[in-house]
């Protein structure tokens, strides 16, 4: 009986400690949802995404440095927002 108990107590643990993490990571997300903003999803969106991921890309390769990398993402974005006006 004792093993049983024994077995109840630290299973109860194993899926309170999973619960509990579940829990802290919905919170992370709702946080991070509550705070954020959408981004229209429009057929210049990618005019803009695409320029913030290749430098995300590059820094991560160590292609570039990260103030290259932003320098050429911001003037790319520059660019597509000039000739949006």
């Amino acid at each position: 009986m004792l093993l049983d108990r024994e077995l109840d107590r630290r299973v109860r643990a194993v899926i309170e400690e999973a619960v509990e993490a579940l829990e802290r990571a919905l919170r992370v997300f709702a946080d991070s949802v509550s705070r954020s903003t959408t981004i229209p999803l429009v057929p210049a969106f990618a005019q803009y995404t695409t320029p913030m991921a290749v430098a995300l890309s590059s820094v991560m390769s160590q292609s570039q440095s990260i103030d290259a990398a932003m320098k050429q993402a911001q003037q790319s974005m520059q660019a597509a927002f000039d000739s949006s006006k």
